[in-house]
């Protein structure tokens, strides 16, 4: 499940979303800019990911909205894109 416009940083997660999606692993990027933006991919049932970015990283305008985020199982890329106005 592919999720964009999160506006929160980890530690500003509710506790029950955690509890909620405690059968699920998740990654996210929300970017440098507090209430901004935001991408996070939750899956279950996978093989552990092989890499884990947030695309973007030497682009700061990009990078600090947390727009991109990027999984890649066993060679096939998920990736979660927040397109503002698209």
């Amino acid at each position: 499940m592919c999720l964009q416009e999160t506006k929160a940083f980890e530690h500003q997660m509710p506790p029950e979303l955690k509890y909620i999606m405690k059968d699920y692993q998740y990654v996210r990027h929300s970017g440098t800019r507090p209430g901004y933006a935001g991408t996070a991919i939750f899956y279950k049932d996978f093989p552990e990911y092989t890499e884990v970015t947030s695309v973007f990283e030497d682009v700061p305008e990009f990078y600090e909205d947390g727009r991109v985020t990027q999984l890649i199982f066993d060679g096939v890329v998920v990736l979660n894109i927040y397109f503002p106005n698209g």
